[in-house]
């Protein structure tokens, strides 16, 4: 999610997901997958900026979620005695 600013100084969270195209002229227009369009006050450069850092965010979040797991399994199997399987 990233927070603009609409035309009319509203402000609001977009999933990116749903962003299908931003168009810069005299006012920012996004277009959703959907087709809806919502002018907002923000420039291309910050909307772009703004999905970059949404991104990263978001890979960050999956690293550590699976960094998370790998030590949970880590520790079961330490507690059931099992030994790790390796791929024939």
């Amino acid at each position: 999610m990233i927070r603009l600013m609409r035309d009319d100084g509203i402000e609001i969270l977009l999933n990116v997901k749903a962003i299908r195209q931003v168009e810069e002229g005299p006012k920012t227009t996004i277009i959703l997958v959907d087709g809806e369009q919502i002018l907002v006050r923000n420039a291309l450069f910050d909307i772009s900026t703004k999905i970059k850092a949404a991104d990263l965010g978001r890979l960050e979040e999956e690293r550590v979620l699976a960094q998370a797991l790998a030590e949970v399994k880590k520790q079961l199997r330490e507690e059931t005695g099992e030994t790790e399987k390796t791929p024939d």
